[in-house]
């Protein structure tokens, strides 16, 4: 995913960006940091990803029945045992992914 090629295959591919949102919601610290690093990469290689990532989280979510962004938010909520490297990678990703403009 970090060569040219590799990213192309991922924007072409968006069930790879839904997977990784799907990751960040793992009770694994690690595999969560891990989808939220390559989430923050996937952002901020182009500006026309952030639609994408938008779409995969709200694909995964309503598929789940669940609000948008339920597992960025739960990663926000806990309260055991936080993992400050993983409350940074969040933030950061929530920072990245502008608001989507209002329909009109």
């Amino acid at each position: 995913m970090l060569f040219v090629d590799g990213m192309n295959g991922v924007i072409s591919h968006n069930e790879t960006v839904q997977w990784l949102y799907t990751l960040t919601g793992s009770p694994s610290r690690l595999l969560a940091k891990t989808a939220l690093k390559l989430l923050i990469v996937f952002v901020e290689y182009a500006e026309s990803n952030s639609p994408r990532l938008i779409g995969a989280v709200s694909r995964v979510d309503s598929e789940r029945g669940v609000l948008p962004w339920t597992n960025i938010v739960e990663v926000l909520e806990e309260k055991n045992g936080a993992d400050t490297e993983l409350l940074i990678f969040t933030m950061t990703l929530i920072n990245k992914v502008p608001e989507p403009e209002p329909t009109r």
